[in-house]
């Protein structure tokens, strides 16, 4: 009989980023997040006219304009938990927002994401 092996199955960085607005939306009902239309595959044409309306590589993908602290919102780049990797121009997007007076992170995982905000709405 072959002994069978379980395997840890390590959710995609789209499951996460949805299972985190979820929480978000019930945990602060009354707060406003959006998602950024920047990640996906699309056709040439479809891709240039999302540019030319202002889709912007590398933008984060989730924006929760509210003030706390010393920041005037929180911008979270999504990835996955064990192999996600920033581009340069998301390193770029960060570091431009964090200049502007933004909190900007990269969350590997829900519970990452889930502990930024935590800590950035206790602020």
């Amino acid at each position: 009989m072959k002994s069978c092996k379980l395997i840890k199955l390590i959710p995609t960085e789209q499951e996460d980023q949805i299972a985190f607005v979820q929480w978000f939306k019930v945990k602060y009902p009354k707060i406003m997040i959006a998602a950024s239309a920047n990640g996906g595959y699309r056709r040439l044409l479809e891709a240039k006219k999302l540019k030319e309306m202002g889709v912007s590589a590398g933008f984060p993908d989730l924006t929760i304009p509210f003030p706390k602290g010393i920041y005037h919102g929180l911008y979270i780049e999504a990835k996955k938990k064990d192999r996600g990797k920033l581009s340069w121009a998301q390193i770029d997007w960060l570091n431009y927002l964090r200049d502007q007076g933004y909190k900007a992170e990269v969350a590997y995982g829900l519970d990452e994401a889930i502990k930024i905000t935590e800590e950035y709405m206790n602020l």
